[in-house]
């Protein structure tokens, strides 16, 4: 078979194809309906490319249910910010004169009487040692340059050798306390450097309770106290606590 005769059959059959696929248009458009698909598919050897079916899209996700991630705020440096508990912060006392409580509890209504008095600082030991029964009471006095503080078993005592039990008193003066150049048996040395001038218990008519007194600035600190011992060494020894007490506290300031 020569090879022109194959080409003319081939092309016969693809016009003929043609005229099938006009006819069946023609015919369709009279009837009012459509041509199906499959009837305007020529036979023979035209290819059709096939239709493509879309490829579903997968299904967004529903932004509800995604769990958000917690926001935590950043310093500058980077870091997450955490909560630094807060810490209460006490208040110092004021150190220029001792509280109430850093003088024995015996002395603190006659600081409050005094102080707003005198003028000069005063003086007490933060401890002072006292008889369970009866009760001992602290009877105040003052004028601007001088205090005293009278312990004794009854309010009213007034120095009296019977219900006396001792005596915490300062004075501004240049010589000892009562000015009538009392001697002393001793001198201790105290606190700060101060010189303190002590006498044993002394009995006469009556006894007189171990006394000590010292000097600072122009004033003349005197005490006096029963029951501390018979025993003059014991007697000195305490007594020299009680003035380093009330000297290392520093005063208070009077008015």
């Amino acid at each position: 078979m020569k090879p022109w005769g194959l080409k003319f059959k081939l092309n016969s059959k693809t016009a003929l194809s043609v005229v099938l696929v006009s006819a069946t248009l023609l015919l369709s458009s009279c009837n009012g309906s459509s041509p199906s698909a499959e009837s305007m598919q020529p036979e023979g050897d035209i290819a059709t490319e096939p239709t493509p079916t879309a490829t579903p899209e997968p299904a967004s996700p529903d932004i509800s249910e995604i769990p958000v991630a917690e926001e935590v705020p950043l310093d500058t440096a980077g870091e997450p910010e955490t909560e630094t508990p807060e810490t209460e912060t006490s208040e110092a006392p004021p150190s220029d004169s001792p509280t109430a409580a850093e003088v024995a509890p015996i002395f603190e209504s006659a600081v409050s009487e005094i102080q707003p008095i005198t003028e000069i600082p005063i003086l007490l030991p933060r401890e002072v040692p006292l008889p369970d029964d009866p009760p001992i009471y602290a009877i105040a006095d003052a004028e601007a340059d001088r205090y005293e503080i009278e312990l004794a078993f009854d309010p009213n005592c007034r120095g009296a050798s019977a219900c006396f039990y001792g005596m915490f008193a300062a004075k501004r003066t240049d010589s000892d306390y009562y000015g009538v150049g009392e001697t002393f048996a001793e001198t201790v040395e105290l606190a700060n450097g101060v010189t303190g001038y002590f006498n044993p218990m002394m009995c006469g008519a009556s006894c007189a309770p171990p006394v000590m007194e010292w000097a600072i600035d122009g004033v003349r600190y005197r005490m006096s106290l029963k029951g501390l011992s018979g025993d003059d060494t014991v007697a000195r020894a305490k007594m020299t606590e009680l003035a380093n007490s009330a000297i290392a506290g520093g005063g208070r300031s009077g008015r």
